[in-house]
């Protein structure tokens, strides 16, 4: 599995740069379920992973520990983001120190030729969940300055 894992990653970073989405791919792809990338906000990070067991693809945010401050202030929006994004399942502990808001496509990857609406489902995704926490991260500070 660590073989499609690797192939996977690989070439859904190669997609990601060709079509010139803005999301970070510099971080070399491995042959692990998941691939992670940062995007500029401090404490949070963009989350891929795939569950072989029950053929799902995850994308997502998580949230470090240290800035649960954010996960809370995406929450008090939650009516406004789950209009953009549609329904997101909601973590606010996942035991391992980090939250979690994160969205699942029932899709079998061990066929390689699902693999391209796998690809754009997660850069596309992943383009909104980066918009929503610019928008509402720091809605409350830029409300509060007027």
């Amino acid at each position: 599995m660590e073989d499609l894992y690797l192939e996977f990653w690989s070439q859904y970073v190669t997609f990601v740069r060709e079509k010139a989405w803005d999301i970070e791919t510099s971080k070399k792809p491995a042959d692990h379920y998941y691939y992670d990338s940062s995007f500029g906000e401090g404490g949070i990070y963009l989350s891929s992973y795939i569950n072989k067991n029950t053929n799902e693809l995850f994308t997502g945010i998580y949230i470090k520990e240290s800035h649960l401050a954010k996960f809370h202030q995406l929450q008090k929006n939650r009516v406004k983001i789950e209009k953009i994004l549609g329904y997101v399942k909601w973590v606010p502990d996942t035991g391992k120190g980090v939250t979690r808001i994160k969205q699942v496509l029932k899709i079998d990857l061990q066929l390689k030729s699902n693999w391209e609406e796998a690809f754009t489902w997660l850069g596309l995704r992943s383009l909104l969940f980066k918009e929503v926490v610019k928008v509402y991260v720091h809605s409350k500070e830029k409300s509060t300055k007027k």
